[in-house]
Formats: structure tokens, sequence, C-alpha cells
């Protein structure tokens, strides 16, 4: 008879702990709203420095990367740990440790003792505001979905253009359409893309 030393949790696991690296990565069609109605966003273009991902920025230069279309993959590694734990390692990202939530096929990467977080807040003098408690769940949290082998992350690249400026907002873990639509200014033009990158083991 063989007697099991492993716990409930890891005993149940329903995903393959380890070291799992980005090796592709899909872009939707570009979504664009106007005067509360739904445009044709394929000739829109917003363009912004190479190499600047995961933060907020005023476009205002010479075109270099088009971040709706262009491939930029914010996190280098994902630890997925036994026990439901996991760590996410990017350049922009604080080193947290994080819980593994799976339901169904659904993956959601939650970081542990959240408190405070920032999300884009277009027309603020920064382009961000302060959220907490479930809000800041919501935007904090990685989701995706499991696969043979690896899983999903989703990010969405997001962006209001005005006839003076364009602000926004790459590699965004949540998209609070409601919110940004009920603050688009007139003549203003929501734009954004979801982003999918996948990940398995090296």
């Amino acid at each position: 008879m063989i007697i099991s030393a492993c716990n409930e949790e890891d005993a149940n696991l329903a995903y393959d702990p380890g070291i799992y690296k980005p090796y592709k990565q899909d872009i939707s069609n570009i979504y664009a709203i106007t005067d509360n109605q739904e445009i044709d966003g394929s000739s829109i273009k917003v363009t912004g420095p190479a190499g600047k991902m995961g933060n907020i920025y005023i476009v205002d230069m010479e075109p270099r990367v088009d971040v709706l279309r262009e491939p930029t993959i914010r996190f280098n590694t994902i630890l997925l740990g036994k026990g439901n734990t996991a760590r996410v390692v990017c350049p922009t990202c604080l080193d947290t440790s994080m819980q593994i939530s799976i339901k169904n096929d659904s993956l959601f990467l939650i970081p542990r003792n959240l408190g405070e977080v920032v999300k884009f807040a277009p027309y603020t003098e920064m382009g961000l505001a302060v959220v907490s408690g479930k809000e800041a769940d919501l935007h904090a949290t990685l989701q995706g979905k499991l696969t043979e082998g690896g899983f999903i992350i989703s990010t969405y690249n997001i962006f209001i253009k005005s006839s003076s400026i364009t602000r926004g907002t790459t590699d965004a873990n949540y998209l609070d359409l409601d919110y940004l639509k009920s603050e688009l200014r007139e003549n203003d033009t929501l734009i954004y893309v979801k982003k999918e990158t996948y990940f398995r083991k090296p």
C-alpha cells in the first residue's frame, strides 16, 4: 500500500508547477468608440517610444512603435509553484507573491496582501487614479486560461485620443469598459486591443 504525503491542496493541482516563458502573442482587432458609438478602428494608429511597456504615458513624439499592432511582451517569466502560489517576473512588476485560482479552464493570478493600486484614469492630471478593495483586485489580478502544456495571459492596450493629445496605458490587466465609456469626452475616441500572451515551459 502506498501512502501519499502530499497535502490535499497539492494533490488536486489543476496545473503543472514550474517555470513558464512567453513564446507568442496574438493581438485582437482594434476596437474604437466615439460619441458612444463603435467605429472602425482599423486605420487608427497610436505611436510611442520603443520599449516603453507597462506604464502610462503621453504620446507626443515621432512615430516609432505602433502599440496597437506590434507585439510587446511584458512578462519575462511566470513561476507556478506548489500550493497554488505564483510569482511574475517583468521589468515593471513588483516582486509580489500571488495566489493561483482556477475555475474550469480560467486562470487567475491574484496578488496577496493587496492594498491600493493605480488604474488608468485618462482625464486626471497624471492619467492615474488610486483604487482599493474589489476594484483594486480587478486591476491587479492577471487573468487568462489554461491550455495544453501551458496557459495564456490576457492584457489590454488602452488609449484615449483627442484632437490635441493621446494618453493611454499598455498591458493593463483589466478593461473597465463601462468606466472608460462614461469618462469619454465629446469628440474623443476610446481605442483598445486585447493581447493574449502564450506561455509554456522552456
